[in-house]
């Protein structure tokens, strides 16, 4: 990994570990090298063509597609139907509630708690 001195802006692109070679500074990690540097080519790790595939290069629509990602699409439509649900009956008992009150409105009214 870089490393840089903030003292003099010495630059090592290799891994250096202790002081600076030119002022004796601890010399700091970086990710970016200082301008007018060019940055070390990036290599990426070979591809193993024997790998199963990953879910997200699956086809959506393709058999290979795990059961257990169905179960949890399911679930996960069912749990939001179920959450609207309750919001909808809770809307609606504090309608009803509300209602038998005995206050058409609902609108506070002068020397009455809220």
């Amino acid at each position: 990994m870089a490393a840089i001195c903030e003292g003099c802006r010495f630059y090592s692109p290799a891994a250096a570990a202790g002081p600076c070679p030119d002022c004796g500074k601890p010399l700091k990690f970086t990710l970016l090298p200082p301008l007018g540097v060019d940055p070390e080519p990036l290599v990426l790790p070979e591809l193993d063509a024997d790998r199963p595939p990953r879910r997200w290069e699956l086809d959506a629509a393709g058999p290979g597609r795990p059961w257990l990602y169905d179960v949890v699409t399911d679930l996960r439509f069912l749990a939001v139907v179920g959450v609207a649900a309750f919001v909808l009956l809770l809307g609606a008992m504090w309608v009803v509630i509300a209602r038998g009150s005995g206050d058409p409105d609902f609108t506070p009214k002068p020397g009455r708690r809220v």
